[in-house]
């Protein structure tokens, strides 16, 4: 556009500004996802560190439950047994939810989601 108006001295320094915003974007981008893998790692530890132990209360609640609540039996199994396993698979659910979708995320990072180490390239320096 100002191919003939710029001295070399300009096209040389608008290049070298060109050059630099790019090292800054390949930058700003590393650091982003590095900020993003921080958070998910903190997010999966305390979703892992408050589900557990309400999977364990919950198994017991379901167990203290007398043998009086729920007499009989249905298919040959005791109600009471019929209980505590749709409770517990009930409880178990979200965990499961979470812990499918880690793994899900963390095969992607294994492969392509995430980048290595910030190394530019011999063109970009």
């Amino acid at each position: 556009m100002y191919a003939g108006e710029l001295t070399v001295a300009q096209e040389r320094a608008i290049d070298d500004i060109l050059t630099a915003m790019k090292q800054y974007d390949t930058t700003r981008e590393y650091f982003r996802v590095q900020y993003l893998q921080t958070q998910f790692i903190r997010f999966t530890f305390w979703i892992l560190l408050t589900g557990l132990p309400a999977l364990l209360v919950a198994h017991y609640a379901s167990g203290t439950i007398g043998t009086g609540v729920l007499p009989g039996t249905t298919l040959g199994v005791a109600n009471l047994l019929w209980f505590e396993s749709a409770t517990f698979a009930f409880t178990m659910l979200p965990v499961t939810v979470i812990t499918s979708f880690v793994a899900r995320i963390v095969a992607l990072a294994l492969t392509s989601v995430f980048p290595g180490p910030l190394t530019l390239s011999a063109s970009e320096e």
